[in-house]
C-alpha cells in the first residue's frame, strides 16, 4: 500500500456554508503547499454539512460542488457529502486523504465512471482504487432502491478496473435514518437490515 496522510479542516472564518467551505479549501491548499503535495495527490475527501432535510442537502451539495469544480478544475477528487452537522455549530468541515508525493514508482490517475469520480494508484504490481460520493440520483427513494443503485455504481467501477467486490479492503456506508423502519413487502424492516440485504445480494 502507498503511504498516505490524513488531514481534517474546520473553518475559522465565514458566516455562510459557502464562505466556510472556501475557508477550508484555502486551508487545504496552504497545507498541501507546505508539504509539497499536489492537488492530484488527494485520493478522496469527505465533506460534512449541516442539512436539516434532503432538499437542503441537495441544495448545499450542488452549491459546494460548484465551488469544488472551480477550485480543483479537472482534479476534483472523489468526494462524499455527508449530512452530518460538524461540531461547534459549524456549517461545514471536511477530511482529506492524501498520497505522499508521487514518485516514479507509481502513478495517480483521476478517472470517472458514469457520474462517479474515482482515483487509481498503480505501479504495475499493485493497484489501489479510491471511490467516494457514490450516491443514488434520487435521495427520496427508499433505502433498498438507493442501496441497489449505489452498489451498481460501485460494481461498474470495480469491473472497469478489473476488480470485484472481494477486492474491497475498506468501505464506509452512510445510511439515512439507519435505525428507522420502513414498510417493505407488507413487513416493517429496519433501514439497516434493508441495506444489509442489498449488500449481501
Amino acid at each position: 500500500m502507498i503511504k498516505k496522510r490524513y488531514f481534517g479542516f474546520v473553518p475559522n472564518d465565514g458566516v455562510t456554508v459557502e464562505g466556510q467551505f472556501v475557508n477550508c479549501i484555502s486551508a487545504l491548499t496552504k497545507t498541501l503547499k507546505s508539504f509539497n503535495f499536489e492537488l492530484r495527490n488527494i485520493l478522496k475527501q469527505t465533506v460534512f454539512i449541516k442539512a436539516e432535510n434532503n432538499t437542503k442537502y441537495y441544495d448545499i451539495k450542488k452549491r459546494l460542488t460548484k465551488i469544488l469544480n472551480e477550485s480543483f478544475d479537472s482534479l476534483v477528487p472523489p468526494t462524499s457529502f455527508v449530512g452530518q452537522p460538524p461540531e461547534g455549530n459549524k456549517l461545514v468541515a471536511f477530511e482529506v486523504i492524501v498520497a505522499l508525493n508521487q514518485s516514479t514508482d507509481y502513478q495517480i490517475q483521476h478517472k470517472i465512471s458514469d457520474d462517479s469520480k474515482y482515483v487509481v494508484v498503480n505501479n504495475g504490481n499493485f493497484k489501489e482504487v479510491y471511490a467516494s460520493g457514490l450516491i443514488s440520483s434520487d435521495l427520496f427513494a427508499g433505502t433498498g432502491e438507493q442501496s441497489k443503485k449505489v452498489f451498481d455504481k460501485l460494481k461498474a467501477i470495480l469491473e472497469k478496473e478489473g476488480l470485484d467486490f472481494s477486492d474491497i479492503v475498506r468501505q464506509w456506508n452512510y445510511i439515512e435514518n439507519i435505525v428507522g423502519v420502513t414498510l417493505e413487502n407488507k413487513n416493517l424492516k429496519q433501514n439497516y437490515q434493508i441495506f444489509n440485504d442489498i449488500r449481501s445480494d
